[in-house]
């Protein structure tokens, strides 16, 4: 059975204390997000505003760099958003003394 997915604007995958997570737009609830799985249904509002049907997820292109980068910190700074270069990570990294 196929998933029908609405067509709004994809939600970002963003990296929190080591996981993967989308953020629901309307309750704000968040889901681990799971890299086989390509659609967000939150299970607090069950994506009642958009009448239930799956929300598309983005996964960054380069989540197995951003992975490696975030695997060098300790879990609860293991942080990454969508605004976030991997520059930006290896700065961060380096000014912690980790190696990039």
């Amino acid at each position: 059975m196929a998933i029908t997915a609405i067509a709004d604007a994809a939600l970002p995958v963003f990296a929190n204390h080591g996981r993967w997570i989308v953020q629901c737009p309307e309750c704000n609830s968040a889901e681990i997000a799971d890299w086989s799985q390509h659609h967000f249904l939150c299970t607090a509002c069950g994506n009642a505003a958009h009448g239930g049907h799956p929300i598309p997820v983005s996964w960054p292109t380069d989540v197995e760099h951003i992975s490696k980068l975030l695997a060098r910190r300790q879990i609860p700074n293991q942080n990454w958003f969508p605004h976030e270069t991997i520059a930006d990570l290896q700065q961060e990294n380096l000014m912690n003394g980790l190696d990039i």
